[in-house]
């Protein structure tokens, strides 16, 4: 990936990650709490990684 497709998919994965917390704020639906809490991590493993490759 180019250094600005590397910096437009980090922004995406921060606007998702930021979604999915809001999902698990709100708690209205506590039968999806298991699935938000892996897309989270696995969103947050993903965003670690394109930092890396932009240093």
């Amino acid at each position: 990936m180019s250094i600005k497709e590397l910096v437009l998919r980090q922004q995406k994965i921060e606007q998702n990650i930021w979604r999915v917390k809001n999902e698990l704020k709100k708690g209205d639906k506590p039968h999806l709490e298991t699935e938000r809490k892996q897309r989270l991590t696995g969103y947050e493993k993903e965003l670690k990684e394109v930092k890396r490759l932009l240093e």
